[in-house]
């Protein structure tokens, strides 16, 4: 195997298990942990900050990547709205409003899918890789994703957890 080879062996079952995790929070009761929030909300800034500064040559990629950051408040407070907060003796636990969150999610992987899948053809996959902080479209998608999980992460954090 080359390394061509062996990277999206590697990486596209870590990606798919990343996935998987990420909506299965999506759905049903969740426990509240304040470090998970924290960590979504630091991971996702950084990530977004990093594409933005890779995005710097293209007004049109960064002008996407900020049109989809802020169509992402509005959303991830309304998700926050249609999200059932409780707390008891055991802890504190939300349940998402499971459309939004997945919703999301699956519009971001779908663009993605669609991307690699455009760039497939041996080295061109490789060669390709790059001009994804290129496409408005792709960056206003994650703008979207990544502004709604730090949205919705920081209203957990921020909300009064009394005993329903």
């Amino acid at each position: 195997m080359t390394a061509a080879q062996i990277v999206p062996t590697l990486v596209v079952p870590f990606i798919a298990w990343r996935v998987y995790s990420r909506v299965r929070r999506t759905i049903g009761r969740q426990h509240f942990r304040a470090g998970r929030s924290w960590t979504s909300v630091i991971i996702f800034s950084l990530l977004t900050v990093l594409i933005a500064l890779s995005a710097l040559h293209s007004p049109a990629a960064l002008g996407g990547l900020g049109l989809g950051v802020v169509l992402a408040v509005p959303l991830g407070i309304v998700a926050l709205r249609l999200t059932r907060f409780e707390a008891d003796a055991a802890g504190k636990y939300y349940v998402p409003n499971p459309v939004i969150g997945v919703g999301v999610t699956l519009l971001f992987l779908g663009r993605l899918a669609y991307r690699m899948a455009t760039a497939m053809g041996g080295a061109a996959a490789v060669v390709g890789a790059p001009r994804v902080a290129q496409s408005p479209l792709t960056l206003a998608l994650y703008g979207l994703t990544a502004g709604y999980y730090v949205t919705y992460s920081a209203g957990l954090l921020r909300h009064k957890w009394d005993a329903s």
